[in-house]
């Protein structure tokens, strides 16, 4: 499979703020018309992985492809 494969595409994310460590080493690819969910425990990250896959925030580290 090729990039273009994706339509969204993950690959070794981090984003932190100040000293802390929000999102460590995240890589992921999602195909078109597969579902996914986000489940984890409140200040988990879910809502700054969100943010960071919808340009709302900038990665420290790795990139994020959508579409």
């Amino acid at each position: 499979m090729n990039k273009s494969d994706f339509i969204v595409d993950v690959t070794q994310l981090q984003r932190k703020a100040g000293l802390v460590t929000i999102l460590k080493g995240i890589d992921a690819k999602v195909q078109p018309g597969n579902v996914i969910a986000l489940l984890g425990k409140n200040g988990a990250g879910k809502t700054t992985l969100l943010e960071t896959l919808l340009g709302f925030a900038f990665p420290s580290h790795g990139s994020v492809s959508l579409w």
